[in-house]
C-alpha cells in the first residue's frame, strides 16, 4: 500500500533557509534538533 502527501516548500534566501510541509497542521512543540534543524511535533508527539 502506497500512502501519498502532498509537499509544499518556502525557501527564503535572505535567511538562507527552507521550510518544508508535509501536510497542514497546528503544531503543539517546536524542538531545534541542532543550529540549522528545527522540527515541529503535534500533541501526540508526532513528528509533523
Amino acid at each position: 500500500m502506497m500512502i501519498t502527501k502532498d509537499i509544499t516548500y518556502k525557501y527564503d534566501s535572505e535567511a538562507d533557509a527552507i521550510s518544508i510541509k508535509v501536510e497542514d497542521y497546528v503544531h503543539e512543540e517546536s524542538i531545534q534538533l541542532n543550529n540549522n534543524l528545527i522540527m515541529d511535533l503535534n500533541k501526540e508527539k508526532q513528528f509533523i
